[in-house]
């Protein structure tokens, strides 16, 4: 007996062809419509925290961090006055006890001895401002590295492998501009204390369309690291003729 060969029509072939493409056409329609939502998610996210912030300042008198008597409203985290090493960045908190700031009006950063910028989250979520819990503190998990941990010490961003802190940028200015501001970017995975840029430059330009001037040198919201002069510097812009640039991003606020 001869065995049956089989073959496909032009037909069939043709309705392959349509099913691949319809396929793939609504792949990568997907693929836009989620990055579409990442774009959408920075000003909200930017939006909703500068309000809880503003709300918690109207309640306590006081910024979220630097509020110098935290400990009053949900007990100190080292048992005993809420300030010093013993309440500092490597004590995590898992309740609702915290520590105190020095009420200055300046969110500080990294101190050990005044951790103020990883108490931030923490005293929105107790404030009931925020949702989710947050551990206050760096974490410190090798050589005395201190370093953010997304959605654990400080709110993961709905944009890829980027985080949300606030702290006073003072040291060295963002084009020219210091103060209390939001920091959109990623936690190096091999030096904890250094930030890393991961929001596509045409990504930043667009984010700074929607929310400020579209300059990155101008404005509330500031770029780094992705843009024509030095950081300290007082111009540039967003370099959108490159492939490869990456920012981090600024939102100052008057609070």
């Amino acid at each position: 007996m001869q065995s049956k060969k089989y073959a496909f029509s032009l037909v069939e072939l043709s309705i392959v062809l349509v099913i691949l493409g319809l396929l793939t056409g609504g792949i990568l329609a997907g693929q836009s419509l989620i990055r579409a939502a990442e774009l959408r998610a920075v000003p909200t996210e930017i939006h909703n925290y500068t309000t809880a912030v503003m709300s918690f300042r109207d309640k306590y008198f006081a910024l979220p961090g630097d509020m110098a008597n935290a400990t009053v409203f949900w007990g100190p985290l080292d048992g005993n006055d809420g300030i010093g090493s013993d309440c500092g960045l490597n004590q995590p908190a898992t309740g609702l006890p915290t520590c105190n700031g020095n009420g200055n009006g300046l969110i500080g950063g990294s101190n050990v001895m005044n951790p103020e910028g990883a108490r931030v989250w923490q005293h929105l979520a107790n404030a009931g401002l925020i949702a989710g819990n947050y551990t206050g503190s760096h974490n410190l998990p090798n050589s005395g590295t201190s370093y953010y941990t997304l959605g654990v010490s400080i709110p993961a961003s709905k944009y890829p492998r980027t985080g949300i802190a606030l702290f006073y940028r003072a040291a060295t200015p963002i084009y020219g501009r210091v103060g209390n501001a939001f920091q959109l970017g990623g936690v190096s995975a091999t030096a904890g204390n250094l930030w890393e840029a991961t929001i596509r430059v045409d990504d930043a330009y667009n984010i700074d369309v929607k929310m400020d001037d579209g300059r990155g040198d101008g404005g509330k919201l500031r770029g780094s690291s992705c843009m024509t002069a030095a950081d300290s510097g007082t111009s540039g812009d967003y370099l959108l003729d490159s492939s490869t640039a990456r920012c981090m991003l600024w939102h100052f606020n008057s609070f």
